[in-house]
């Protein structure tokens, strides 16, 4: 349901392709709090974030806003809150995954899965999960835990994946039918490939999997053969630290990047020459850190521009990190790092998300360039950052200061 939605706000979110330039819709891959979706309404061009809210509304109902990604300061950044009707339970929405076709949103300590129609603003259905995936809820993380903790799409398939107590749950977006289980450790934050098929999935621990699964590390999912392989060290260690957390890849190169939450340490995975098994179950990739990239636990890629935004969680610290363009056949150590603090929003502090991250990066509507956008203060506010212009502000690596790096970000609150 649709509480607010109007023709009168729309319109202030229509915008035209400028410059001549074409479109280049990205779709994000990383499960997140933030879904993005790029649509098309009455023949114009509009961008759109759906941002899961950590309360109920003023009818004391669980809810998603609808914000403009591409709001400048002089329109209405809140276009339309979705109500969740269908939550019996009253469970709050945690992360959102969107296409400009489909909205899921998910809750990690909610049983029901919510589909939105992106451009009528509307809950097309909401279904429960499985109980035989619901049995299951001690689940380790550092953020919220439980239930459904994280969901990404794969378009081409048509269908959702969701993480679950024991191993990531296919639904079709069509049908809104479950499929079969893939099972394997949940995950909080978790990349989806779409040129293979993977799932990059982090975890810390996992009651539920065999006595051979590790206490802690990366999984790759193979979706379509329903295999799940860990990567494995030269020594059978868990190369990625104890507690890793966040994953997401390059899609173009097969770099991925992994933030252990324990050791705030940020690692990078060369998969694209992870080709063959190692021992048992194993997948073996060269594995390098990114130094200068302290304590950042949640990761989204820029495709376009081959580098990554990061945040601290629960904190101020946001940072790009400039990955290599062909990624080559050993062990990858970026080293251009550009850190910032987020500034105040209107006054008031701010707060990045804590987990799952509040992070999604894709090409700006109006600008047509690279933007990130940052949840922070429990939902209420997206910051939207220029990615060029902070790349740019110490091509070297280093501390962009405050009064540079504040022109650079746009916030845009939860509400009118």
């Amino acid at each position: 349901m649709v509480r607010s939605f109007s023709a009168a706000a729309a319109a202030t979110l229509v915008l035209a392709a400028c410059c001549g330039k074409p479109l280049v819709p990205q779709q994000a891959t990383t499960s997140g709090a933030i879904g993005v979706a790029q649509v098309t309404v009455s023949g114009k061009q509009q961008q759109l974030l759906f941002v899961p809210q950590p309360s109920l509304d003023g009818n004391g109902v669980p809810w998603v806003a609808i914000l403009d990604a591409a709001y400048d300061g002089t329109s209405k950044p809140l276009l339309g809150t979705v109500e969740l009707t269908g939550h019996a339970d009253l469970s709050l929405p945690t992360a959102a995954a969107a296409s400009p076709t489909a909205v899921v949103v998910v809750g990690a300590k909610s049983p029901y899965v919510d589909f939105i129609d992106p451009v009528a603003g509307t809950v097309q259905a909401t279904v429960t999960l499985p109980d035989a995936v619901r049995k299951d809820e001690a689940t380790s993380y550092s953020g919220a835990g439980g239930l459904a903790t994280g969901v990404v799409l794969d378009p081409a398939g048509n269908r959702a994946w969701i993480s679950v107590p024991t191993g990531f749950l296919p639904i079709d977006l069509s049908s809104h039918q479950f499929g079969a289980l893939v099972a394997a450790a949940p995950a909080e934050s978790f990349a989806y490939w779409p040129q293979k098929g993977f799932l990059l999935a982090p975890f810390y621990s996992c009651s539920a999997c065999p006595a051979s699964t590790p206490g802690g590390g990366l999984q790759v999912v193979d979706t379509g053969k329903g295999t799940v392989r860990f990567l494995g060290g030269a020594d059978g260690g868990m190369p990625v630290g104890l507690a890793p957390g966040a994953a997401d890849v390059d899609p173009a190169t097969g770099v991925a990047l992994v933030a252990d939450d324990q050791a705030g340490t940020l690692y990078t995975v060369n998969l694209s020459t992870a080709a063959g098994d190692g021992p048992a179950g194993t997948i073996m990739a060269p594995v390098g850190q990114v130094a200068g990239a302290t304590n950042y636990t949640g990761v989204a890629v820029d495709p376009s521009g081959h580098r990554a935004l990061l945040e601290q969680a629960a904190s101020t610290g946001v940072a790009l990190v400039v990955l290599p363009q062909q990624a080559g056949s050993g062990a990858i150590d970026p080293g251009v790092v550009v850190t910032a603090d987020m500034p105040s929003p209107g006054g008031e502090s701010w707060t990045n998300s804590g987990n799952p991250p509040g992070l999604a990066v894709t090409i700006g509507l109006s600008s047509q360039q690279p933007v990130g956008f940052v949840s922070g203060n429990g939902g209420s506010v997206v910051a939207r950052i220029d990615l060029d212009a902070f790349a740019q502000a110490q091509p070297k690596g280093g501390a962009v200061d405050a009064e540079t790096f504040l022109p650079l970000v746009t916030f845009i609150p939860a509400h009118n």
